[in-house]
């Protein structure tokens, strides 16, 4: 017979259990909502994940895998997670200095002699991004070896014909995907083992990942990978992404992982399980491999990451213990932004609604006023109609992307996810522009004789 008391106790955690699955459905409709004019754009595919304390409360996905075929985003999806690769490959250069195999204080050269351009950068520049490397995504030979086979070595021999940006540590940060490449290299030499065998051994196996991996063998794709796709014109559009061989992002953005793996990632690493408690702070503290800041008054340490067909984030927020992932399967810079999103929702504070793209009919006189080439201080940009659409063509991304009117003076930019603004002069000829938020970089019309 049961007690009164342990009675008591029971409908109090059967209530307690009611409304805490109250409140994830109310969660969940709220997300399906705030993701609709996206989805009805499809403008997003993918999966998302939120833990609260370790304990998954949502777990969903959108839109297909395999839009061919029509299979479905699922937990069992596998991603390309881009530059959530770092915040690997900066745990495991930390697990070798634990070891003894090396120090962060370390010259580089010590490990990579080729590097002799780079004698005063450090382990520690590499993992912080104040080395002076220049990011070899934004190199012209980038373009020539991103299709084919790469290893961390060869990687390296790409690297040491680059010129010095600035000394090491001048500047306080200048991302550069190379500082990655050649921590991956670092990691083979102090190890001897290869980069991707060196992380199967220590982290995903430890962790039982089954389902991520460095993608180190040409044209293998793993079984159940989503197909990444990139915007292709016009409003909602997509087409396979151009090809790249992910040997190239080696150390950088080449591993694969399904959403459940990466919340394993995420909970054993705070958890201390992988590195030490002291050196998972000064990893926080540095910044290695993460961004560490604040997010709505949270603590928070988050990274995201794009690569040709894909779309990625995630974040950490230690006070609360949450997690929140978004992988997707289109290369549209929108994972973060949903990331924080999902944050507000779950803080119950304000936040902003995606908009649905209206499209506005423009003659030619429009197009004529634009179409051209646009000098910025680093880099030019095209833009041009193809197929009747006006387009975005610039380094990067590496394809035309599209830009849709949604008024006079601003084009939209599928890619980016922002808006490009049109200034005029009395003619009405599109003189320069810049990106929304942005005033003080502009792209100056280019005036050809």
């Amino acid at each position: 017979m049961i007690s009164p008391k342990c009675l008591v106790i029971q409908l109090y955690l059967l209530l307690v259990a009611v409304m805490s699955f109250a409140q994830v459905n109310e969660f969940g409709t709220k997300m399906d909502t705030f993701l609709k004019p996206l989805l009805q754009g499809n403008n997003f595919s993918g999966f998302i994940l939120i833990a609260d304390k370790g304990e998954i409360i949502v777990s969903k996905g959108y839109g297909y895998s395999d839009i061919e075929f029509e299979k479905e985003n699922s937990a069992d999806t596998k991603f390309q997670i881009a530059s959530l690769s770092k915040t690997f490959t900066a745990a495991a250069i930390l697990l070798l200095m634990e070891r003894g195999k090396l120090k962060l204080s370390d010259p580089i050269v010590a490990y990579v002699p080729e590097l002799d351009k780079y004698k005063g950068v450090t382990i520690h520049h590499l993992l912080n991004h104040t080395s002076g490397i220049p990011d070899i995504n934004r190199q012209e030979i980038y373009k020539k070896i991103r299709a084919s086979t790469n290893t961390a070595e060869s990687l390296v021999d790409v690297i040491k014909e680059f010129e010095p940006s600035f000394k090491p540590g001048e500047k306080a940060y200048s991302y550069s995907n190379s500082n990655y490449n050649v921590l991956a290299r670092i990691i083979e030499v102090s190890s001897s083992k290869s980069y991707g065998d060196f992380l199967q051994q220590n982290i995903f196996n430890k962790l039982e990942m089954v389902n991520s991996g460095h993608r180190e063998v040409s044209k293998r794709s793993p079984e159940n990978m989503a197909e990444g796709y990139v915007p292709s014109g016009g409003y909602e559009e997509v087409m396979k992404a151009p090809y790249l061989d992910w040997t190239v992002k080696t150390g950088n953005g080449s591993l694969c992982a399904t959403p459940n793996d990466l919340l394993k990632w995420v909970d054993a690493l705070m958890a201390g399980q992988i590195l030490k408690s002291n050196t998972l702070q000064f990893m926080k503290d540095n910044k290695y491999g993460w961004f560490v800041g604040e997010k709505l008054g949270e603590e928070a340490m988050y990274m995201n990451g794009s690569s040709p067909g894909y779309n990625g984030y995630f974040g950490y927020f230690p006070a609360q213990e949450l997690t929140i992932i978004v992988l997707g399967n289109y290369d549209i810079a929108l994972a973060t932004t949903i990331g924080n999103g999902l944050l507000a929702m779950w803080k119950g504070v304000e936040f902003e609604k995606f908009p649905s793209l209206q499209p506005h009919s423009v003659e030619q006189s429009f197009i004529d006023q634009i179409q051209g080439e646009y000098k910025f201080h680093y880099y030019t940009v095209e833009i041009l109609v193809r197929n009747g659409q006006i387009g975005y063509r610039s380094g990067y991304p590496y394809y035309d992307v599209s830009m849709i009117p949604i008024g006079k003076n601003k084009l939209f930019n599928r890619f980016f996810w922002t808006n490009l603004v049109l200034e005029r002069d009395e003619d009405e000829n599109v003189i320069s522009i810049y990106w929304e938020g942005n005033p003080n970089q502009r792209g100056t019309r280019v005036t050809k004789d």
